[in-house]
């Protein structure tokens, strides 16, 4: 059974199921970096919002051997489960006093999202783009979200200017920092078994940057004073590498890297190790730490930018 014929399947098994006049609709949900997945939505009358279900987990379940009732039981506890806010506070979502404190930002790449940035409100860094998004619920292991949308943003009023005057308040109280030495985490890991001091001592001074919640922590290179004070505690300017969406890393730059090695570096584990949608950028970029100012290399003067810290408008 392929894809196509396993939705009709998983769709005549779950109809049998749901209410009278509930309508199963195929969508195809465009995500980051241009990943498309294929997902059921379910359209009820009698709920307030449309559940998704995407449709790979559920057909990799299939081809490893679980039957049809299986995974239409799966989808309906899915259907059906309880959303961790109520229907009244989505309606209350619509009201911009109610959401003003809950839009944040975070950082994607501008080339692989042409498509995706037609339809969302979007500022430029360097060759990336800032978006928005408004944060539902979060617990220690879980992050509920949606992305704001054109249509969404026209709803409450807000410019561009606004959601990111707001997210720029936002986001560093909803996802405080973490900043951290490499090789300290990498000790961490390591915790249980016999350390290697001199093979860490190895490491160039390496900091990892993302946030507590460790998803879309590059976005904490935009966080007022963060990479500044970083530089001016480094006594240097700073190389930084985008790891993924959810973290960089930081090298104070002693002027001996080079820099089209690290380039080659990062395109290299972005193209074996790091899932398409969690790739930020194939490029490096440098933070002159006299002219307060963010570079891409090697094209900097194409880039240049002021830092986050001293940039009022988007």
């Amino acid at each position: 059974m392929n894809n196509s014929s396993f939705f009709g399947a998983l769709t005549s098994a779950l109809s049998a199921h749901l209410e009278p006049g509930t309508k199963i609709v195929h969508e195809t949900i465009l995500k980051n970096n241009g990943v498309r997945l294929e997902s059921m939505l379910i359209l009820d009358e009698s709920l307030p919002y449309a559940p998704v279900i995407y449709l790979a987990p559920l057909y990799d379940h299939y081809k490893a051997g679980s039957s049809m009732e299986e995974i239409c039981h799966f989808a309906l506890a899915m259907i059906h489960r309880e959303l961790p806010f109520s229907p009244d506070s989505l309606i209350e979502l619509q009201k911009p006093q109610a959401i003003k404190d809950r839009i944040a930002y975070r950082l994607v790449s501008r080339t692989e999202n042409g498509e995706l940035l037609k339809d969302i409100p979007w500022v430029p860094f360097l060759n990336m783009a800032v978006i928005f998004f408004l944060q539902l619920d979060s617990t220690a292991d879980t992050q509920i979200t949606t992305l704001i949308h054109k249509r969404l943003a026209a709803l409450w009023d807000f410019s561009t200017n606004e959601l990111f005057r707001l997210a720029k308040k936002n986001t560093p109280l909803l996802f405080p920092i973490s900043l951290a030495p490499l090789r300290s985490l990498i000790a961490d890991s390591l915790e249980e078994t016999e350390p290697e001091p001199d093979r860490s001592a190895l490491l160039p001074p390496i900091h990892v940057l993302t946030n507590r919640q460790g998803i879309y922590g590059a976005s904490c290179l935009l966080y007022e004073n963060v990479i500044k004070d970083f530089a001016e505690q480094m006594a240097s300017d700073v190389i930084i590498l985008p790891s993924s969406i959810h973290e960089v890393l930081l090298i104070p730059d002693s002027h001996v890297f080079d820099y089209e090695s690290l380039r080659q570096m990062v395109q290299a584990i972005n193209a074996a190790e790091v899932p398409k949608e969690d790739i930020l950028s194939d490029e490096i970029y440098l933070y002159i730490r006299c002219s307060h100012s963010f570079k891409t290399w090697p094209s900097p003067s194409l880039n240049d930018m002021p830092s986050p810290d001293e940039t009022t408008n988007p």
